[in-house]
């Protein structure tokens, strides 16, 4: 793994790479990177963004956000360069790892302007992958900044394609859920909140627990009374 990454023209820590879960101790680098294999990675651009993209969630785990802002932000900038579709799954991670480390810093109004345009490029490059990453992304900052109208005349301008990702369509049931009964359009608000804990995956419990709660809020805010089965449910 080290000298794959330093293949890619990385200086790594060996130790950094110890730390991460299923690294086996014994295991031995018993093979030579060729200066022929050195040249096809940095020719083949999908190669090439897999490995540093690996390097990314080592170093987000290892919480070192400046080496992974500067990383990401150049794999990003030569895949939007080569405008591939083979890509475009790569260019959806980074996007999302972009907004995380800026998220993580306070710093989302910085980069709101780019994740905007990006959206855009996405529409006209028929990138559905980046579409629904980057709808969901700044659905999610608005909701945080509680610029609802925002939100919404985003929701109203825009369409997502339900049969790209069902996890990306669960969390925009769960962002636009939020956003219509903010707008006390209860109806619509407990259709997509519970659509969205019927779509969502058994393993991600704690999504279903965010979704039951406000769901449960909205029903009472219409007037009805949630079903008990709902409060005897081992999720909530």
């Amino acid at each position: 793994m080290l000298k794959i990454v330093q293949a890619v023209g990385i200086q790594c820590d060996a130790e950094l790479l110890k730390r991460c879960k299923g690294f086996k101790e014994d295991f031995s680098e018993n093979f030579e990177i060729t200066k022929a294999f050195q040249g096809k990675i940095n020719k083949v651009l999908e190669l090439e963004a897999f490995i540093k993209i690996l390097l990314i969630l080592i170093w987000w785990r290892e919480q070192r956000y400046n080496e992974c802002l500067s990383l990401v932000r150049e794999l990003l900038d030569k895949i939007v360069a080569a405008n591939r579709r083979s890509l475009d799954n790569y260019g959806a991670i980074l996007y999302f790892y972009f907004f995380r480390i800026h998220e993580k810093g306070n710093n989302v109004a910085a980069i709101r302007e780019y994740m905007l345009e990006s959206y855009n490029r996405c529409c006209v490059r028929l990138d559905e992958i980046g579409q629904v990453t980057l709808l969901n992304i700044l659905l999610r900052d608005y909701l945080a900044h509680n610029q609802i109208e925002a939100a919404y005349n985003l929701i109203e301008k825009t369409s997502f394609p339900e049969s790209k990702s069902n996890n990306e369509f669960c969390k925009y049931l769960f962002y636009t859920g939020r956003v219509k009964a903010v707008r006390r359009d209860y109806p619509d608000a407990l259709n997509r909140l519970n659509q969205a804990i019927r779509k969502s995956p058994d393993s991600a419990k704690g999504f279903k627990i965010q979704c039951q709660k406000i769901a449960i809020v909205v029903e009472l805010l219409t007037g009805e009374i949630p079903n008990r089965e709902i409060f005897s449910d081992e999720l909530i």
